[in-house]
């Protein structure tokens, strides 16, 4: 009917003046215009599907351009004949319905209407969802562009999963929910699967946008995906919309924390406990920790100190913990929780037995502790892992690459051929970062040095049997020894001839001084002080040797007088902040990553360090070739993109 194209065009001319007021092309995009040599592009038949109508962008070619503003509403007069089969098409709807698909091409997930114009206007007029196409995929030519690049991630996923409106923002997201369901992205869905997950997706970005999910700068796949990681798809079909904006409400800070570029805050060096304000006094509701009240401590281990050289340390700190606070601190370990729902069920006992504060040791308990602390808001969880950020967890992790830095010099002044190895455990945040420091440092002593890799994760041959085929009479080993065995091949040793090793130096963990630390501002009421406490930020405390939570212990049968006036010099200036070794010159595998003159590299580039020195010869591992628990390790605090 033309009363229906007049009030169609009096949207279109609105928007037109708006647009141009604005400074936008007051028309629908033309994709030949936008993109250069289009003609050259590959293309893929994708078939016949229903699309949203929010995603169509714009025409193929300027000829119908004119016609409509660029919300595809129409403009031309209503005396003219587009403005009468409009009017028909219009009728054909109301009367009919349309069923015929209008032709599109996608490019980038975006929509370029190639025949159909006047279809897709009236069905937006009509505010229709979605509308059925016949689909031709544009492929953009392959760059280094992130865009692009994530592009060719949903073009991969969407083979496998025809869903147009999940989009993500960061590479690796179309992976990572393929293995949420249990899937892949090379064997194509069940199709029943594509529904659940669709419909989920559906059901989440409803109650998701409804409480303002428009407003962050993620997607609402990121945030799906983020609610997937805490709950279950499961959750999203069956349970009530209550229950479900409930749980998204829960999930907020972790979602800003998400969109948030400089989610993490480092606290570099602890902070000295302050006693709150009068007003902070006056209505605080901090509890007071006496003898009568002491702070109850969990401790929560993947293992136990029989058989881990990290839990054994870990638990020798616990009970440091206890002496040097005692009275006012009591503590207890849970061992072997790396199996199942372990892990749950021992944060759930520790509530239960009046845990005040619980530490979870390993990065890969860093999702159950994140569902715990949001069961469980009043009790204080903290995870020991590097670069993960959530703001119901802190975290916890030692500037290792200090002393790695000091342990690399000392490996190369024992270093007789320029050959050093090096025992990395997993490739995520924080390996780089060690690896380099050592490898810089032994540069310092030795220009011409190599560092042999080797990863632990990967089980193929033994360290010895790596030495022997490298020519290597220096090695950098696990960086403890393993409990119950007299062995000293760990830390930085010499291969003797006979096959047997002298300890050089080794890192020296002091968790119970990081424990210590981190209970502290409790005890005193300064816990919620810290800056990180906003609800877009997570606190990560990320302390070295000037804290005294970590250092370098050299074997006193090993090194010369010199030799040890060398590295307290270099570790003097370390804690006393005058140097780094990641400032001025620094070389990759692959180029120049800061000229000559250059500072001292940002905290947050250094724990997010995904690059391997110049002179270390090695390469990551493939994900196919890791240890169980090393694709855990992977899974949560992997590094996915290698510069």
């Amino acid at each position: 009917m033309l009363e229906d194209y007049l009030k169609a065009q009096k949207l279109g001319e609105r928007e037109f003046r708006k647009a141009k007021a604005d400074g936008r092309n007051p028309y629908p995009d033309a994709l030949d215009d936008l993109v250069e040599n289009i003609d050259t592009l590959s293309t893929e038949y994708v078939g016949i599907a229903e699309i949203p109508l929010n995603m169509i962008a714009g025409t193929k070619t300027s000829a119908r351009q004119n016609s409509f503003a660029d919300n595809f509403m129409p403009i031309m007069d209503a005396d003219t004949e587009f403005a009468g089969k409009w009017s028909r098409v219009y009728d054909y709807q109301m009367s009919e319905g349309i069923t015929d698909p209008v032709e599109v091409y996608e490019y980038m997930r975006k929509f370029y209407v190639k025949e159909g114009n006047k279809r897709v206007s009236v069905m937006r007029f009509l505010n229709m969802v979605s509308i059925p196409a016949e689909i031709t995929r544009i492929l953009p030519e392959r760059t280094d562009d992130p865009q692009v690049q994530l592009y060719y991630e949903f073009v991969k996923f969407y083979r496998v999963a025809p869903i147009y409106e999940i989009a993500f923002s960061r590479s690796g997201s179309y992976e990572k929910l393929a293995q949420i369901v249990g899937q892949n992205l090379t064997d194509k869905w069940p199709e029943e699967l594509v529904r659940n997950v669709e419909g989920s997706f559906f059901r989440f970005r409803s109650v998701y946008l409804g409480k303002g999910g428009d407003r962050l700068s993620i997607t609402s796949g990121d945030a799906f995906l983020k609610y997937l990681d805490i709950y279950t798809m499961d959750s999203l079909l069956d349970k009530s919309r209550s229950l479900l904006e409930t749980r998204v409400t829960s999930i907020w800070n972790e979602l800003l924390v998400d969109a948030n570029v400089s989610a993490a805050s480092l606290q570099e060096a602890p902070v000295q406990g302050t006693k709150p304000g009068m007003f902070a006094s006056l209505f605080s509701r901090t509890p007071a920790f006496s003898e009568a009240k002491p702070l109850h401590c969990a401790f929560i281990h993947d293992s136990d100190p029989d058989h881990s050289a990290w839990v054994n340390d870990n638990e020798i700190g616990r009970i440091y913990l206890n002496h040097s606070l005692e009275g006012l601190v009591v503590s207890e370990p849970y061992f072997n929780c790396a199996k199942g729902d372990s892990c749950r069920k021992a944060i759930d006992a520790a509530v239960k037995n009046g845990a005040d504060v619980i530490f979870t040791t390993s990065p890969v308990f860093m999702m159950d502790t994140l569902r715990a602390a949001l069961d469980y808001p009043k009790v204080r969880f903290i995870n020991a892992s590097c670069m993960t950020t959530s703001n119901a967890v802190r975290t916890y992790f030692a500037r290792l690459f200090e002393v790695k830095f000091l342990l690399g010099m000392t490996a190369a002044m024992h270093c007789d051929n320029h050959r050093i190895g090096y025992l990395a455990d997993f490739p995520v945040y924080g390996t780089p970062t060690t690896l380099n420091a050592f490898a810089i440092g032994a540069a310092m002593i030795d220009p011409a040095v190599k560092i042999y890799l080797k990863w632990d994760c990967v089980k193929d041959e033994s360290w010895q049997a790596f030495c022997q085929k490298n020519d290597i009479h220096v090695f950098s080993g696990a960086d403890e020894p393993e409990p119950m065995r007299d062995d000293t091949a760990y830390g930085v040793f010499a291969i003797n001839e006979d096959g047997t090793v002298s300890n050089i130096a080794a890192p020296n963990y002091n968790f119970g001084r990081f424990f210590e630390l981190i209970v502290k501002p409790i005890l005193d009421g300064s816990w919620n002080t810290a800056s990180a406490v906003a609800s877009n930020q997570s606190l990560n405390y990320w302390w070295g040797m000037s804290s005294g939570v970590v250092d370098i212990n050299m074997s006193s049968s090993s090194g010369s007088y010199y030799e040890r006036r060398m590295i307290d010099f270099w570790r003097d200036a370390i804690m006393k902040g005058e140097y780094s070794p990641f400032e001025g010159e620094l070389h990759s595998q692959k180029g120049v990553v800061q000229m000559a003159g250059a500072g001292r590299m940002a905290s947050e580039k250094i724990m997010k360090m995904d690059w391997l020195n110049d002179n270390v010869i090695g390469t990551w591992p493939e994900y196919e070739t890791m240890s169980e628990h090393g694709r855990e390790m992977f899974d949560v605090c992997g590094i996915k993109e290698k510069a």
